[in-house]
C-alpha cells in the first residue's frame, strides 16, 4: 500500500539533497556552508585533506571521503583513497564516468548512499572491512566485476520503496573475500559467484552458490540462461531460483530469467524457504530426469513454472501423481495439486489432507465442502475463484494460508474456530457483508478483511489485536471496538470509503499503530486510554479528539516525523476542550534554555522545527486551558524521536 503523503513531502526532500542550493546570477545569496553525509545524516569534524593532479585524486585524513571535488568529476580517472579514511560518503564519487582506476583501503567500514552512482567502474576491490554499503551505491552504468564482503548490511532511507533498496542491478563476476550471508541474496545479482576458500558453509561451482557440501543448491546467479544442477544435489532451496526483486508495476517479479532448467536424478527435494511466489515464462525448457520427489517437492515446482509446463510435469510419470478424478490431480502423500473441473460444487475426497498453492482455478465454483482428513490449505489455494461464496468446514484443519481465499464471493464469513494458523489476507476483497469471528481468534490477521462491507462493524472483546491492514479499503457505517482489544495495527482501517460520526477506542487499547485510521472521515474520535501511543499519521483525518474532562491532564495525541537531518514534524490534533499546546526542544535533559519554544492554538494541523546544526536530544509538549485569562498548564510530556 503506498503512502501519498509521505511519498509528497520525501519528494521535496530528495530534490534539496540532490540539488542544494540553487544561485541565480541575478541574486547574490551566500551559500550555506557543505557539510557532507553518511547515510543521509551530517559528517560533523570531518578531516580529510585531497590533492588532485593529472587527473589522480587522492584522499587522506581521518574522516569520510566527500563529494568536495564533485566539481572535477569529469576529470577524474584514478582515485586514491589512503589508510584511515573510515568510508565514503553519500554521492562522494557519482557521476565520475572516466574512472579507471580506484584503491580502496582496509581502514574503509562504510559506503555511503549513490557513492559511485552512474559512474563507470571498470573493476572494484571492497576489503572485507566494509559493513555497511548504502542503497544504489554501486548502480553504475556498466555491470563490472567487484570483490566483496559477502556479509555486509544493506543501508536504506526511509522512503526507498523495498524495490529500490539494492546496492546494483548487477555485475559481470563476484568474488567474495568474507563468508556469504544468504540475507544479501538479491544484492548480488551478477552472472557468477564465488565465496571464499575457507567459507564455513557455503561453496561455489561454476559460479552457483551450494552447500558445502554440494547437496543443496544455495543461489543461481541473476544472469544465468541456463540452469543446470550439478549431479549429487539433493535438495533445492526455492529462493535459490526464486530470489526477489520487486517493482512498483508488476510486485514481485524473479530476478532470475532463465531458458532452460535442468534437474538430475539425484535431487529428492524441493524446500520451502519463501514467501512470494512467481511463475517462470511459459518458453522456459524444463528437464526434470528425478522421479524421487514427495507430494510437497512437486506442489513447490509446480509453483514456479507457467501452467503449461505444469500440466506438462503433471502428465509425465516422473510428477508421481496417484490419481485424477473429477479434474482433480492429487499426490500419492494426499496433496491436491491442481483442479480445473468445470464443477459448481467441490467435494474433496477422503485421500487430499492438504490443497497446495494456486491448486484451484475455476470460475464455475460455488461451493467448497471440505472432506474429514484435510490439515491445511496452501496460499492462495482458492485465490480468484469469484463466484466460490460457500464452505463447509471440517474439525480437523489446522493451517490456513496466504491469499487462500481472497478475491472470492463469500458474502458471510464465518471462521472456524479449529484453525491454529491463519495466514494474512485469507479473505482479502470478498466484499463481505457480514463477519463472524470466533471466541478462540485472539488475533486477526494482516490484511484479513480487506475490502469488506460490512455495515456496522464489531470488533469482539476476545480480540487482543487487530492485525496490519485488516480491515482496509472497506465500506463501514459504524466501527465499534469491544473493550478487550490492546492493538490496533498499522494501516488497519486505512483507506476506507466512508464518513462515521464517532468511533470509540477503549480502555484496553494501548497501542495504534500509524495510517492505521488514515483516509477514513472520523468526525470524533473518543478515547478512554489516556496513555494510549499514536503511530505516524494515525489519525489523520480525525475530526475532533476526546480525551475527557479535563485536557490538561492529558498529553495531546501526537507523532513526531523526521524531514532530514535538521527538520522533524510534529502532528497534532484538536483536543475537546484545551486552547492550546506548547512545544520545547532542548539539548539537555532539565530542558535549561531549550532551542526551540512554540505555542500552537487548539487546532488539527502540524508545525515543522527547525534545530540547530548538531541535533537535539529531549522534545516535550503539553496542553493547557484558559481559565479568566490565565493559563493552566498540564504535565509535560516527553516525546521519543522517531
Amino acid at each position: 500500500m503506498k503512502y501519498f503523503f509521505k511519498r509528497a513531502y520525501i519528494l521535496v526532500l530528495i530534490i534539496t539533497l540532490v540539488f542544494g542550493t540553487i544561485n541565480i546570477a541575478s541574486v547574490n545569496v551566500k551559500a550555506d556552508k557543505y557539510v557532507p553525509a553518511l547515510y543521509a545524516k551530517d559528517i560533523n569534524n570531518n578531516d580529510i585533506k585531497y590533492t588532485f593532479k593529472d587527473g589522480t585524486l587522492i584522499a587522506e585524513g581521518k574522516g569520510y571521503a566527500d563529494k568536495s571535488y564533485s566539481c572535477r568529476k569529469k576529470d577524474i580517472k584514478k582515485i586514491v583513497i589512503k589508510k584511515g579514511i573510515k568510508g565514503i560518503a553519500d554521492y562522494a564519487f557519482s557521476e565520475c564516468k572516466n574512472i579507471k582506476s580506484i584503491s580502496i583501503p582496509s581502514s574503509l567500514t562504510d559506503i555511503g548512499f549513490c557513492a559511485f552512482y552512474n559512474s563507470n567502474l571498470p573493476t572494484l576491490t571492497l576489503p572485507k572491512t566494509v559493513r555497511r554499503i548504502g542503497a544504489w551505491s554501486l548502480t553504475t552504468n556498466k555491470p563490472f566485476s567487484i570483490t566483496m564482503p559477502g556479509d555486509f548490511k544493506l543501508v536504506w532511507n526511509d522512503y526507498l520503496e523495498e524495490y529500490e533498496r539494492y546496492i546494483s542491478y548487477g555485475f559481470k563476476k563476484i568474488k567474495l573475500n568474507s563468508p556469504y550471508k544468504p540475507e544479501n541474496k538479491t544484492q548480488f545479482a551478477s552472472d557468477s559467484i564465488y565465496t571464499m576458500k575457507n567459507d564455513p558453509k557455503y561453496k561455489s561451482y561454476k559460479g552457483t552458490i551450494y552447500s558445502k557440501n554440494g547437496k543443496t543448491l544455495v543461489q543461481v546467479p541473476a544472469h544465468t540462461k541456463h540452469v543446470k544442477i550439478r549431479k549429487g544435489c539433493t535438495r533445492v532451496l526455492e529462493s535459490s531460483l526464486l530470489y526477489f526483486g520487486t517493482t512498483e508495476e508488476d510486485g514481485n517479479v524473479t530476478f532470475l530469467n532463465p531458458k532452460t532448467v535442468y534437474i538430475p536424478k539425484t535431487v529428492k527435494k524441493i524446500v520451502n524457504d519463501i514467501k512470494e511466489y512467481v511463475n517462470f515464462d511459459s518458453k522456459v525448457k524444463w528437464t526434470i530426469k528425478t522421479k524421487k520427489l514427495n507430494g510437497r517437492s512437486i506442489e513447490l515446482l509446480c509453483n514456479i513454472m507457467s501452467n503449461s509446463q505444469r500440466k506438462k510435469f503433471l502428465n509425465s510419470p516422473n510428477s508421481r501423481t496417484i490419481k485424477k478424478y473429477n479434474g482433480m490431480i492429487i499426490t500419492r502423500s494426499g496433496i491436491l495439486v491442481r483442479y480445473t473441473g468445470k464443477r459448481k460444487t467441490l467435494k474433496l475426497p477422503s485421500i487430499v489432507k492438504r490443497v497446495g498453492f494456486n491448486a484451484v482455478s475455476s470460475n464455475k465454483l460455488k461451493k467448497l465442502v471440505l472432506n474429514k482428513e484435510l490439515k491445511s490449505i496452501g496460499a492462495a489455494a482458492f485465490n480468484g475463484c469469484n463466484h466460490l461464496k460457500t464452505i463447509v468446514w471440517n474439525k480437523k484443519l489446522k493451517k490456513v494460508e496466504d491469499d487462500a481465499f481472497s478475491d472470492c464471493d463469500f458474502k458471510t464469513v464465518k471462521i472456524t474456530s479449529s484453525v491454529r494458523k491463519w495466514g494474512s489476507y485469507v479473505f482479502a476483497y470478498n466484499k463481505s457483508t457480514k463477519i463472524i469471528i470466533p471466541k478462540k481468534m485472539k488475533k486477526i490477521p494482516a490484511g484479513m478483511f480487506i475490502g469488506n462491507r460490512v455495515k456496522n462493524l464489531v470488533i469482539p472483546k476476545t480480540v487482543h489485536e487487530i492485525g496490519n491492514d485488516s480491515f482496509a479499503d472497506a465500506k463501514n457505517k459504524t466501527i465499534t471496538i469491544k473493550n478487550g482489544v490492546r492493538e490496533i495495527g498499522r494501516v488497519a482501517f486505512f483507506g476506507g470509503d466512508y464518513t462515521i460520526k464517532k468511533v470509540v477506542i477503549p480502555k484496553s487499547v494501548k497501542k495504534i499503530g500509524g495510517y492505521a485510521f488514515n483516509m477514513s472521515a472520523i468526525k470524533k474520535l473518543i478515547i478512554k486510554n489516556t496513555s494510549i501511543k499514536i503511530g505516524e499519521n494515525a489519525l489523520y483525518s480525525v475530526g475532533l479528539m476526546d480525551v475527557g474532562k479535563d485536557p490538561a491532564k492529558y498529553f495531546t495525541y501526537t507523532y513526531l516525523s523526521s524531514m532530514g537531518t535538521r527538520f522533524y514534524q510534529i502532528a497534532f490534533f484538536k483536543v475537546k476542550g484545551a486552547s492550546g499546546m506548547e512545544i520545547e526542544v532542548s539539548q539537555k535533559p532539565n530542558y535549561s534554555n531549550p532551542v526551540v519554544k512554540k505555542t500552537v492554538t487548539n487546532e488539527t494541523g502540524y508545525v515543522e522545527i527547525e534545530t540547530p546544526e548538531e541535533g537535539f536530544k529531549y522534545l516535550r509538549i503539553r496542553v493547557y486551558t484558559i481559565n479568566k485569562n490565565k493559563k493552566i498548564f498540564g504535565p509535560w510530556k516527553k516525546i521519543s524521536l522517531l
